[in-house]
């Protein structure tokens, strides 16, 4: 009997022309803020779309991790073995290394393209100052080596530590035993020697092995230039 009686009164209160208005507004004005926050979802949606489209930015290319020997490859043996046999002199002046102009060029070019790390095999501070000095005249520094790169060591044993150490891609080495020793630990060991034989894949120079086997980088620049 209450149901009934409610539906009798809003029939005829809906007789009434201001009510059927007011019921009438108030429906548009649902029905708007329905379509209102459908549109706001669908906006919504449609940005998280592009952003998760959005292409990310390209990754800098890594560079070829280097390990790279001084000795009679940038220069020559004999000019530090002067140096050596100084040590303990009260000389102030930092003598000075015999370059080899075929290493100083494709070093530069190395110090450019990889992430390189030189090491020179020398038993004094002078000759480690004389290494240092030569390598800032040169402009390796200025080309792309960082310093604490610069690395030493006294014995042959040496050098093939620091380069399994590093883990290094890619090793220059002027001595065919650690050339052939490293080319059992890492990807790919090079001896650099006029007199080249053995074992291990060999150039004369340091030059002529990057003009027939550029480093990724030097094809990336090369193609884009």
């Amino acid at each position: 009997m209450v149901e009934k009686h409610f539906l009798t009164r809003l029939v005829v209160s809906m007789s009434n022309p201001n009510l059927r208005r007011f019921f009438g507004f108030g429906l548009v004005a649902l029905a708007l803020l329905v379509l209102l926050r459908l549109y706001r979802r669908n906006a919504q949606g449609a940005r998280h779309a592009r952003v998760a489209r959005a292409p990310s930015p390209p990754r800098s290319p890594r560079k070829t991790r280097v390990t790279c020997l001084t000795n009679n490859i940038l220069f020559s043996e004999a000019s530090i073995a002067r140096i050596k046999a100084t040590t303990g002199t009260a000389s102030q002046i930092v003598p000075k290394l015999d370059v080899l102009d075929q290493g100083a060029v494709a070093v530069l070019d190395l110090a450019r393209h990889s992430e390189l790390y030189v090491i020179t095999q020398c038993e004094s501070d002078e000759a480690e100052a004389a290494v240092q000095a030569a390598l800032q005249e040169l402009g390796v520094f200025d080309a792309g080596l960082n310093r604490h790169r610069v690395l030493f060591c006294e014995k042959e044993e040496g050098r093939i530590a620091i380069a399994r150490q590093l883990d290094s891609e890619l090793h220059f080495d002027d001595n065919v035993t650690s050339a052939a020793t490293l080319q059992r630990f890492l990807p790919q060991s090079v001896l650099i020697s006029s007199s080249a034989s053995g074992p291990v894949e060999s150039f004369s120079s340091l030059e002529l092995f990057l003009s027939q086997h550029p480093l990724p980088s030097m094809t990336r620049q090369s193609s884009s230039s």
